[in-house]
């Protein structure tokens, strides 16, 4: 009985232990997610591919699609994106000028990446949403 009992207690232990996790994410940083009034209008984002979790960064090749969707009308801002280096991996940034009130659904789909561990290709759909003059709507909205 006291083996099972120290069995038990090992396996739950082991199954209770923090996970450092290692994976990679794209991300998409604005320079501010609340415009209000009297504040400047250009919103500059960042679009990056990281290991949050060893604070590193990964290469990205510039992204197949990059936008807003404001109001239900998406608006391509692919030509938009200007590359920027951190140390020897490419990130993206792009600047926007908000012009009305409502929630500016920013979006980015980058190249597919091989991705070996899982023997397949893997693309990180990413989006964030800045809120203007106070008007929160639209923010859930799909981007598709």
């Amino acid at each position: 009985m006291k083996r099972w009992m120290l069995i038990i207690f090992v396996a739950a232990a082991l199954a209770t232990q923090a996970r450092i996790a290692h994976a990679h994410f794209g991300a998409l940083i604005p320079s501010d997610d609340i415009v209000s009034q009297g504040e400047g209008r250009i919103v500059t984002l960042h679009a990056m591919f990281i290991h949050p979790m060893d604070n590193s960064y990964m290469q990205m090749e510039k992204p197949s699609r990059f936008g807003v969707l404001f109001r239900d009308k998406k608006i391509d801002l692919t030509g938009a994106l200007r590359e920027k280096k951190v140390g020897e991996f490419s990130t993206w940034t792009a600047n926007y000028e908000i012009k009305r009130p409502g929630d500016y659904v920013f979006f980015v789909e980058p190249e597919p990446y091989w991705e070996p561990a899982e023997g397949r290709y893997i693309i990180h759909y990413t989006k964030v949403v800045v809120n203007a003059f106070g008007l929160e709507r639209g923010w859930d909205a799909e981007v598709g």
